[in-house]
């Protein structure tokens, strides 16, 4: 399975984006080739956490834990929508859904340092 992965590279001194044919099969494992090509293109095609675990024959945990992998270890493009009907996962197919992918896990990110912070402030925090 190839993908297309981003590359940089410096000539003279610049540096340049090279979009790069990668074969995906060489690294990643039966299990996670398998859940990876489950994964439709676009938000629009989006596949639950639980279709994708019974398409592949796994549990739900685990799909996210592979999920989680492709996205941080291999650098895949998967983005997750939680918008109905069709919240799930999906290979992000467009810059406008890698925008909206990014924005979505800067608010996550956002909303958790404001609960840790507040945590922080009752008479169990340290801080």
């Amino acid at each position: 399975m190839l993908v297309t992965r981003i590359k940089y590279s410096y000539s003279n001194g610049k540096e340049e984006i090279v979009p790069t044919l990668i074969d995906l099969t060489a690294q990643l494992s039966e299990l996670e080739l398998k859940v990876y090509s489950c994964i439709p293109k676009g938000k629009a095609n989006a596949i639950s956490q639980k279709e994708l675990a019974i398409k592949v024959g796994i549990n739900p945990r685990s799909v996210g834990s592979i999920i989680q992998k492709l996205r941080t270890k291999y650098f895949l493009a998967i983005g997750s929508s939680r918008d109905y009907p069709r919240s799930g996962y999906f290979r992000i197919s467009s810059l406008e859904e890698f925008n909206q992918v990014k924005n979505m896990l800067i608010n996550s990110r956002d909303e958790l340092d404001r609960t840790i912070s507040c945590l922080d402030k009752t008479e169990f925090g340290f801080s």
